[in-house]
């Protein structure tokens, strides 16, 4: 069952990003997701684990190019969400493979596959209303924010740090 859910996030990784641009008029653009998607379904299909180092960067790129166009503002966060899902799901399918079947198996990919969904429903809910919401800001507060996010994150990681030690 894991197979056929990271197939259909492969394409939709892809067709997202394709339809997006083919919309805009974009066609190079949306032919080339459609390419990645199929070496990408291909490398997953034969085990190579190479292809989604380069579509998932892709993706990513083509989803924040896409949010300026005229038709993105409703497909690149949804691309997005599911670029990193397919991305996920791959690397999580690889790592099960070197582990191999136990007993455990399927509970393990049960939990993780719930907690995915919920991740990605909520990222993508954030990241509409995200895109609806206008907030003016001054550079130095901008700049201000910008140091204390990092702050923030550096602390959280040295605190998980010590917490996995």
């Amino acid at each position: 069952m894991l197979g056929y859910i990271i197939w259909g996030a492969i394409i939709l990784a892809g067709l997202i990003p394709a339809a997006g641009y083919a919309l805009n008029g974009l066609w190079p653009i949306a032919l080339g997701a459609a390419a990645l998607t199929g070496l990408w379904l291909v490398d997953y299909g034969r085990r190579w684990g190479k292809a989604a180092a380069l579509a998932f960067p892709c993706f990513v790129v083509a989803a924040a190019a896409g949010v300026n166009l005229t038709w993105g503002a409703s497909w690149a966060p949804a691309g997005l969400v599911v670029a990193i899902a397919a991305w996920d799901l791959d690397r999580f399918a690889g790592r099960l493979r070197v582990v191999g079947v136990t007993d455990e198996t399927a509970d393990l990919q049960r939990r993780h596959l719930m907690r995915l969904l919920l991740v990605s429903v909520l990222g993508l809910a954030l990241a509409w209303i995200a895109l609806g919401i206008r907030i003016e800001l001054s550079f130095a507060l901008i700049l201000l924010l910008g140091f204390l996010a990092v702050i923030g994150l550096s602390v959280a990681v040295r605190s998980l740090a010590r917490e996995s030690d």
